[in-house]
């Protein structure tokens, strides 16, 4: 049976003004997304100036105050692995005072001075408590170039690219699909010195890290060319791309607040940064690859 050409004709014009609106919506995105990553960018200054100020207990807390593996092992592990800290350790007391979460460990290392010894009470993860001595110190300027300064840089970068991208061709889609990338890729390097310390992009962070891998997807189906299949079905590209993101996020996000503190650790992807300088160690704790092996935080 021939085809009605009117009927074609309407069907044609239907697709046309979905792919329309979907376009005026993504363009809205984008521009959310790029608002969000330059207001990231001008808080993680204040929020990393802010935690630097207080005594340095040795290694990195996460948000359940267990103790992660970031250098734990090696020449240049960080202090509190040399005092009797292990991986994954929960703080649970400071010089005899409970702590149960980031305000109150905060506030109690105010009344402590770098230079200072103080005992810590930890609940190991295998089962049981210890208690260990720990100097507190200041943070060295040389981690926090490792861990935030670089980093910081280096996302400017890619903000910067991608902004440039996106006014050249914010109405495309392989130009909203490449500034997302480096939207993404900018909130990953700049939120993980604040994963580890101040906690208060995580949600940002665990959103955007899975976000580089589902734009880079999305580039793929419409550079240098859409692909044929999708031309009429934007909407099937975007449940493609962004519907597994969506989950992984979800829990990953869901373990923040579980009830039990190592879920936490098991359930988020620690952020490695400049897989190849010094603070960049596997989740092992073995020695980094080459420096020139990658620029963005994946876990090489």
């Amino acid at each position: 049976m021939p085809e009605n050409p009117a009927l074609t004709a309407q069907a044609d014009e239907a697709a046309l003004d979905q792919r329309a609106l979907t376009d005026r919506v993504l363009h809205a995105v984008v521009l959310l997304i790029l608002v969000l990553t330059v207001g990231v960018y001008v808080i993680a200054i204040p929020l990393a100036a802010g935690w630097i100020q207080r005594p340095f207990v040795g290694a990195f807390i996460e948000r359940a105050l267990v103790f992660n593996d970031i250098r734990s092992q090696g020449p240049d592990k960080f202090p509190a692995f040399t005092e009797g800290v292990q991986p994954f350790d929960r703080l649970t007391a400071l010089n005899g005072v409970p702590v149960s979460t980031d305000a109150q460990l905060n506030a109690e290392l105010q009344h402590y001075v770098p230079g200072q010894v103080i005992e810590i009470t930890v609940e190991r993860r295998s089962g049981g408590q210890s208690r260990v001595p720990l100097t507190v110190q200041s943070f060295s300027f040389r981690d926090l170039l490792s861990f935030f300064i670089i980093p910081y840089l280096i996302g400017l970068v890619y903000l910067g690219i991608g902004v440039w991208v996106f006014h050249l061709r914010g109405r495309e889609l392989a130009g909203r699909a490449f500034a997302i990338f480096c939207f993404t890729v900018a909130l990953t390097l700049v939120g993980v010195f604040d994963f580890y310390t101040t906690h208060f992009l995580v949600p940002v962070w665990t959103v955007a890290f899975p976000a580089i891998g589902a734009s880079a997807v999305s580039l793929g189906f419409v550079f240098p060319q859409e692909l044929g299949l999708l031309q009429k079905r934007p909407l099937l590209r975007l449940a493609i791309c962004y519907l597994p993101l969506i989950g992984l996020a979800g829990y990953t996000l869901s373990t923040y607040w579980s009830a039990d503190p190592w879920a936490y650790i098991a359930g988020s992807s620690a952020p490695r940064p400049l897989c190849g300088n010094r603070a960049g160690l596997s989740s092992s704790g073995r020695s980094p690859p080459p420096r020139s092996s990658c620029l963005i935080p994946f876990n090489c």
